[in-house]
Parts: C-alpha cells; sequence; structure tokens
C-alpha cells in the first residue's frame, strides 16, 4: 500500500477505486443538490450534517460557502455533532433540549469545552 493510501486508511477513507468514486460522486450530488437549492433564492438554509462523510477539502469549500452565504444575508441553521465546525461555522449556538430551544448563545463567546457542557448538561438544569 503506498503511503498515500495508508494515510488515506488511517483516516478511515475508502480505500478502494469503486469506494473512491462513490464518495466522489456522493459529493459531487450534495454539491449538485446545494446549487438548484440556492437558484430557488430561499432566505433561510436548513444544513443537516453537511460535511458528515466527506473529504476534508470538500469539507472547508462547504464551509466557506456557508460563511459567504450568511455574510451576503442568508440565514442559515448549520447543524453538526462536530463542536470544533459548529464554533467555526457559527455567529450564534442555538441548544436545544427535549425539542425546544434552552439557550442561544454567541458562538464568540464559547469554546468547544464550554459548549460541549453545555450540550452536555441534564435537562433538569436547563
Amino acid at each position: 500500500m503506498t503511503s498515500d493510501l495508508k494515510h488515506k486508511a488511517s483516516r478511515g477513507a475508502a480505500v478502494t477505486a469503486g469506494g473512491l468514486w462513490i464518495k466522489t460522486a456522493l459529493q459531487l450530488i450534495s454539491t449538485m443538490l446545494l446549487a438548484r437549492l440556492l437558484a430557488l433564492s430561499p432566505r433561510v438554509l436548513v444544513l443537516d450534517e453537511p460535511t458528515r462523510g466527506i473529504d476534508v477539502g470538500a469539507k472547508v469549500e462547504i464551509q466557506r460557502l456557508v460563511a459567504d452565504l450568511a455574510d451576503n444575508g442568508l440565514s442559515v441553521l448549520f447543524i453538526s455533532a462536530e463542536l470544533e465546525e459548529v464554533l467555526r461555522v457559527s455567529n450564534r449556538i442555538a441548544i436545544m433540549r427535549g425539542g425546544r430551544l434552552v439557550d442561544t448563545i454567541p458562538a464568540d463567546s464559547l469554546t468547544v469545552d464550554s459548549l460541549l457542557a453545555l450540550v452536555a448538561r441534564p435537562e433538569d438544569e436547563s
């Protein structure tokens, strides 16, 4: 196995030719769907785990696009289990528990640890 494939395998990336093709095709489909949605000129865009399962380069491009869209006035609800990513792309972070909003905090006032503490807090401490 080449060092490049070893690196990809160590990151959990697909190492078979077919697997890489499928991953690339899924990224292309996701990009096309996002482009079609943006062509409708929405006022709000809800993205649920938009960077899950894609390579780092595509993830950075999506995060950059989200930032550009928000800077140009589009409201973006970005849902992600990756707390570092949430902090990187957010202006405000909404904490929900039991299907209800319990807090909204400016992203620049949080760290990964403080966000984790808020997310992991038991429901009776909200």
